[in-house]
């Protein structure tokens, strides 16, 4: 019986389960890992236990802690060249970069600097622009409003530029608006007053014009076209009738004539001549 392969000394019949040698299978449990591993590697698509599986090469030479952090961000460089490329190009960049000072507390030189590198001027003769005729004012009060509002002398250019045409166009709109009203000045006023009162209007309108000494206040009354509307014509024309039109004549204003004084002290000579006395008198 002792050949029999679950004999038992004792003879309790417990069957006796013959035990592997020592160290036996040891040495074939990690293959059988790694060939589970690969087999699954295989059989479902990319799955790799490395994580450097399908990445490029040259990954493999970064530390490993660096590696780990920035794996997402390198792996898109196929080689270090590649990478070394854009460092330089990057490094170029910021090179070039405008670092903007704290406004409040940044140095003079640093505000200096930043705006010399943005083509903004210190003051407001820097902008170099010269006042077209007729926007003198204008130019003088819009520049200021420039330097504040922090434009380069491209942008302020640019700006007044625009507002130079859109003056023009404005002026160009008001000139026509001017030769409509005068051209309609004479009919409207002939309507007002009869076509054979209105000459006599005019006279005596312009004749109130000339009285007022002042050439730019004529001027004005043309450019905002006052001039030309036939009411205020009639006002000025009707002043001059009521006051005599002795009193208007061309070019100089003729002093009234003196008032009267008593027999006493004398009369005007002027009054004398124009209301000479009565005999008794």
């Amino acid at each position: 019986m002792k050949d029999f392969p679950f004999y038992s000394p004792e003879g309790d019949g417990a069957a006796a389960v013959a035990e592997p040698p020592a160290g036996a299978g040891q040495s074939e449990a990690p293959k059988a890992q790694e060939g589970v591993a690969a087999a699954l590697d295989a059989a479902l698509p990319g799955r790799s236990s490395d994580p450097l599986a399908g990445k490029p090469k040259w990954l493999s030479q970064l530390p490993p802690e660096l590696r780990a952090n920035s794996l997402a961000d390198l792996e898109g460089y196929d080689s270090i060249g590649k990478l070394a490329e854009d460092t330089l190009s990057m490094k170029a960049k910021l090179g070039r970069a405008i670092i903007v000072p704290d406004m409040e507390k940044g140095t003079i030189e640093e505000k200096k600097a930043f705006l010399a590198t943005m083509g903004i001027p210190e003051t407001v003769e820097g902008y170099g622009i010269k006042a077209v005729e007729g926007l003198e004012e204008q130019t003088q009060a819009i520049l200021p409003e420039f330097l504040k509002a922090g434009l380069t002398k491209t942008q302020a250019a640019k700006v007044y530029n625009l507002m130079v045409a859109s003056g023009k166009a404005g002026s160009a709109q008001l000139e026509q608006a001017q030769v409509a009203a005068e051209a309609a000045f004479m009919p409207g006023l002939e309507q007002l007053v009869g076509k054979d009162q209105a000459p006599a209007v005019v006279t005596r309108f312009k004749k109130a014009l000339v009285a007022m000494g002042d050439a730019d206040i004529v001027k004005a009354l043309g450019k905002t076209g006052l001039a030309f509307v036939p009411k205020f014509a009639i006002a000025l024309a009707s002043l001059v009738e009521k006051a005599g039109d002795h009193q208007f004549i061309e070019g100089s204003q003729q002093k009234p004539p003196e008032a009267p004084k008593k027999k006493g002290l004398g009369y005007s000579k002027d009054f004398d001549e124009r209301y000479p006395p009565k005999e008794g008198q």
